[in-house]
C-alpha cells in the first residue's frame, strides 16, 4: 500500500502540472493502473470541493458515475480543461461546440437532475457593429476581432419546440432564461414546463471558445446582442418572463430596458450582480486592473487560470473549486457602466414592469449590504421584504412592493439551490402578473 500511495501522489503531481509524457492514453491507464481505487478514494473524498482541478475530475466523475463515463471522457481526463489549458492542438474555433460527455458527468457529480429535453445546437452571428467600432478604439482584446461579427456556438433547450414536435401547439407564455448552465435550473425549467409555461434556456459560450479565438471576452455589450441576434434567428419578438442569475442579470436589464425589438413583460433576477463587485472580489491578488489586462489575451488568460488556482488554494479562498469560467465572468462584469444600469433600473420602474428580485441571506459572494443597494436603485424600500426563514416560512411580508417583490431566504445560498419550490411559486406568480396586465 505503501507503494501505491507514492505512486498515487506521484501521478497526482505529474498529472496536476501537465507533463507531456502522459499524452498517450494507454501510458495513462497503464501508470494509473496499480493505483486506482486509491486514487478513487483519495478524489471522491478528499478533492470533491476541488472538482473542478485537472487532477480530481476524471477520478471523482467515474466514481461519481458508478464507472459510465463516456469513451470521450475517458480518453481525457482532463475535459475541456484540456483546452483551456493549452495542452494539445486546440480545435478550430469554426467547429467548436460544447462536450455533451463533460455536462453529463458534470449533472452526475452536482447530483442535478437529468432533464429529457433536447439538446439544440445552433451558430449565431453576431456583435460585428461593436468589434468594428472597438477596433477604431483599440479597446484591448478585440484586434483580432472580425468586423463581420463573430461566429458564436449557442447550447440551448426549448421546451416549446419539445411539444411542437410531439403534435401539441397550444399557445403559452414563453420564459427565457439567462444562466450559465441550464442543468442547475432542472427543477425549476421542469415545474414551469408542468405549469403551462414554455421554457427557452441558453448557456452562455465558456471562456474555451473566447482562448480559441482570441476575441468575445464575454461583456455586457457582446452577451446582451448575443441575445438579441438569437431570439431574432428563432423569431422570437416576446418574452414573458426573462430570467437571469448572477452575472447574467446585465445583460437581462440591457435587454429588457434598452431593445426595442424585444417586448419583456417581466423581468427576474435572481442574485443579481449588475455593477456590484461580489464579494470575493475584495482580495486584491484576484482582483485587480492589472489582473483584468492581463486577462484580456490568450496568453495571459491561460497564465491567469495557473494564477487563479495557486492563489485560491494558498489562501483557501471561498471560491476555491470553482471553475475558472465564474472568475472570468466577474471580471467581465466589472467593467459595466453603473451610471448606465443605474439608468436601466430606473426605466424598468418608470415603465411598471413586474419584477422579482431573490436575495440570499448566506450568499457568500454578494454582501447584504450591495443587495440593499441595488434595491434602492430599482425603487424599493429596505423594509419592503418577503423574509422567509430556513424551513420556508414566511417571516414578514409588509409593506412588498406590488411592482418590485422582493424575496430574502434566510439560509438561501447564491444558486438558491435548498429553495427550488419557493422560487418556482415565485417566477410563476410573476409570470401570471405579467399575463394579467
Amino acid at each position: 500500500m505503501l507503494q501505491a500511495e507514492r505512486t498515487a501522489m506521484l501521478m497526482i503531481r505529474v498529472h496536476w502540472f501537465g507533463n507531456s509524457f502522459l499524452t498517450n492514453h494507454l501510458v495513462r491507464v497503464a501508470a494509473f493502473a496499480p493505483c486506482r481505487q486509491l486514487l478513487l478514494w483519495h478524489s471522491t473524498h478528499k478533492s470533491v470541493p476541488h472538482k473542478d482541478y485537472p487532477v480530481s475530475w476524471f477520478a471523482v466523475a467515474m466514481a461519481r458515475t458508478n464507472r459510465v463515463a463516456s469513451k470521450g471522457a475517458a480518453r481525457d481526463p482532463r475535459l475541456h480543461q484540456r483546452r483551456w489549458l493549452g495542452f494539445g492542438p486546440p480545435p478550430q474555433a469554426a467547429y467548436y461546440k460544447p462536450q455533451p460527455s463533460a455536462r453529463l458527468i458534470r449533472q452526475q457529480m452536482l447530483g442535478l437532475d437529468i432533464l429529457s429535453y433536447r439538446e439544440r445546437h445552433v451558430r449565431i452571428t453576431t456583435c460585428g457593429d461593436l468589434y468594428t467600432k472597438w477596433r477604431a478604439e483599440g479597446r484591448r482584446g478585440y484586434d483580432q476581432a472580425p468586423e463581420t461579427g463573430a461566429r458564436v456556438p449557442v447550447l440551448y433547450i426549448h421546451t416549446g419546440l419539445d411539444r411542437m414536435e410531439r403534435g401539441d401547439f397550444t399557445k403559452r407564455p414563453l420564459t427565457l432564461m439567462l444562466t450559465e448552465h441550464y442543468e442547475d435550473y432542472g427543477r425549476n425549467i421542469r415545474f414551469l414546463d408542468q405549469n403551462g409555461v414554455d421554457v427557452l434556456c441558453l448557456n452562455w459560450p465558456d471562456y474555451a471558445f473566447t482562448l480559441e479565438t482570441g476575441y468575445w471576452w464575454h461583456s455586457c455589450d457582446e452577451k446582451t446582442r448575443l441575445v438579441v441576434d438569437f431570439l431574432k434567428q428563432l423569431k422570437i419578438n416576446k418574452i414573458d418572463a426573462l430570467v437571469s442569475h448572477d452575472t447574467g442579470s446585465a445583460p437581462a436589464l440591457q435587454v429588457a430596458a434598452e431593445e426595442p425589438s424585444i417586448d419583456v413583460k417581466s423581468l427576474a433576477l435572481l442574485a443579481p450582480v449588475a455593477t456590484r463587485p461580489l464579494g470575493s472580489s475584495r482580495n486584491p491578488l484576484l482582483f485587480n486592473p492589472a489582473v483584468r489586462w492581463a486577462s484580456k489575451s490568450r496568453r495571459g488568460a491561460r497564465f491567469m487560470i495557473f494564477f487563479f488556482r495557486a492563489v485560491m488554494m494558498l489562501s483557501m479562498h471561498r471560491a476555491m473549486g470553482l471553475s475558472c469560467d465564474v472568475l472570468f465572468a466577474y471580471h467581465s462584469s466589472i467593467g459595466c457602466d453603473e451610471h448606465r444600469v443605474e439608468q436601466q433600473l430606473a426605466r424598468i420602474r418608470h415603465r411598471k414592469m413586474p419584477t422579482l428580485v431573490t436575495v440570499g441571506g448566506d450568499d457568500r459572494f454578494l454582501s447584504k449590504k450591495d443587495s440593499r443597494e441595488l434595491l434602492r436603485k430599482l425603487g424599493c424600500d429596505a423594509t419592503g421584504v418577503c423574509f422567509y426563514d430556513a424551513d420556508g416560512n414566511l417571516i414578514s411580508s409588509d409593506g412588498c412592493d406590488e411592482i418590485v417583490k422582493v424575496i430574502e431566504l434566510k439560509d438561501g445560498s447564491h444558486t438558491f439551490a435548498g429553495y427550488p419550490d419557493m422560487c418556482n411559486k415565485a417566477l410563476l406568480e410573476l409570470i401570471n402578473r405579467a399575463q394579467g396586465r
